[in-house]
């Protein structure tokens, strides 16, 4: 994915804590240098907007919300849920920026690049013009500027030209190029991309224990 550099919004990141992990590992041949941040909420986001539109979708069509009972029990509410496709497709409706909707993705409190547990998710800008597409592109924006002020709290001397990235989130297309957008460099996709962090830690346990390096992360095939 290449990055739009007129595309997305600006939002300044807050760099001014720290959160971040640092280690090595020395090799005869090499040193390799782990540094490490990670947001408390990234895609459980999408989660909560899964929901919201869900309930949003019921109560506009007076529509009783019986998928929760009062055992904890629940039979409707996971299949009333939008699915991940719907999500893409009104992010995609909204123009970068999201109409000047902003969203703070802090739905649990913050631990890196600031550390705050009471900090809370928040929308700004907000209008008569404010729909389900702006609210679900905010959401995507909000999570990628918040990456955005990991990498530059963790890349305080390196300058990427291009990033690798893996998990669940890379089934979205949209949110892959808000990412792209938003931090000004292209992305490249992991194969196997929801097992990639977890294989990647396997090699990592493997040389640790003597087995020595791999060349490749890619799998088998």
């Amino acid at each position: 994915l290449s990055a739009d550099t007129g595309a997305a919004g600006t939002g300044a990141a807050d760099t001014g804590a720290a959160g971040t992990e640092a280690a090595s590992v020395d090799d005869t041949q090499r040193t390799l240098v782990l540094r490490a941040a990670s947001c408390v909420s990234c895609g459980s986001n999408l989660e909560w907007l899964r929901q919201l539109l869900a309930d949003t979708g019921r109560a506009d069509t007076g529509e009783a919300d019986t998928g929760r009972a009062d055992t904890g029990a629940d039979t409707g509410a996971q299949a009333d849920k939008l699915s991940y496709s719907q999500i893409d497709a009104l992010a995609a409706q909204a123009s970068p920026g999201a109409g000047g909707l902003l969203w703070a993705p802090w739905l649990a409190g913050e631990r890196s690049p600031f550390t705050d547990a009471n900090a809370r998710g928040t929308l700004v800008g907000a209008s008569h013009a404010t729909g389900r597409a702006e609210l679900s592109r905010a959401v995507m924006e909000g999570v990628a500027h918040s990456v955005r002020a990991l990498l530059e709290r963790v890349l305080t001397e390196a300058h990427p030209t291009e990033l690798l990235v893996c998990g669940g989130v890379t089934k979205s297309a949209v949110w892959m190029q808000v990412l792209a957008d938003v931090l000004g460099i292209p992305l490249t996709v992991a194969p196997d991309a929801e097992n990639a962090g977890a294989r990647g830690a396997a090699l990592l346990a493997g040389q640790r224990s003597g087995l020595g390096w791999v060349d490749s992360l890619n799998p088998p095939g």
